[in-house]
């Protein structure tokens, strides 16, 4: 049965059934309209029928172990409900919150730390940023990527703040892109003078065009994220991983 409103002088009819996704009848079931006060519940074959004093809206169903499902009045097609389960609640936990990591050097192991802020039910946005200081370290023999290495050690550092779209894909998973700035700055030291930035692979220590993608893992309270931030102008990839709570 297809729902169905019909307008009867200042009253509004409509009917309709409700199934579960194999089109099985869900009785019991809550109906409602937004903006209206009137709400009844389906019967054994999954039927309802009422009269509401709002001609064009929005129609709520909800039922204990399933989402709650939306649709509009005018709507020709049945009611199908999805059960609840950790997969597939997109009307909870939509907020989230998680602490970052960004490996520049992966050889060394100097991460950047920071946070990402985002909401998202289908689709929704993000904010990251990430940052580290100049942090010194040192490189083996042999490795010295410069004709002027003397003194065996290097300060490196990075920051980068980006913002941009979350995507639900077949959940738990989503897929997040954005853009922003990065910053990172390599200077190697050398004896009599000091730390001198080498220019060589581009860290010159200005802020640059960066472009931020990755995957997300989100269950309910629980979500990790794992991508890269990308300089165009600046060889190589910036590994990003993070792991933090949705709410």
């Amino acid at each position: 049965m297809a729902i169905c409103a019909v307008q009867v002088s200042a009253q509004t009819v409509v009917r309709g059934k409700v199934v579960d996704e194999e089109g099985i009848p869900i009785p019991g079931a809550r109906v409602s309209i937004k903006g209206a006060e009137e709400s009844v519940l389906t019967g054994f074959d999954g039927a309802f029928r009422m009269i509401s004093s709002v001609a064009d809206g929005e129609l709520i169903v909800e039922y204990v172990g399933y989402n709650t499902t939306k649709a509009k009045l005018t709507a020709a097609e049945t009611v199908i409900m999805k059960k609840t389960t950790l997969w597939n609640e997109i009307d909870k936990c939509n907020w989230l919150v998680s602490f970052q990591m960004g490996f520049p050097e992966i050889e060394n192991m100097q991460p950047s730390f920071g946070a990402m802020l985002g909401w998202c039910k289908r689709y929704g946005y993000y904010i990251k940023g990430i940052w580290r200081n100049n942090t010194e370290a040192i490189v083996e023999s042999g490795k010295d990527p410069s004709e002027f290495w003397t003194t065996g050690t290097y300060t490196s550092a990075f920051k980068a703040l980006t913002a941009g779209a979350i995507l639900r894909l077949e959940s738990p998973f989503h897929l997040y892109a954005g853009a922003g700035m990065t910053n990172r700055e390599v200077s190697y030291g050398v004896s009599g003078i000091g730390n001198v930035i080498f220019n060589k692979a581009g860290c010159d220590g200005e802020w640059k065009l960066g472009f931020d993608v990755g995957m997300m893992f989100k269950i309910r309270y629980f979500m990790i994220n794992a991508g890269v931030l990308w300089t165009p102008e600046r060889p190589g990839m910036v590994g990003n991983l993070g792991i933090g709570v949705s709410f």
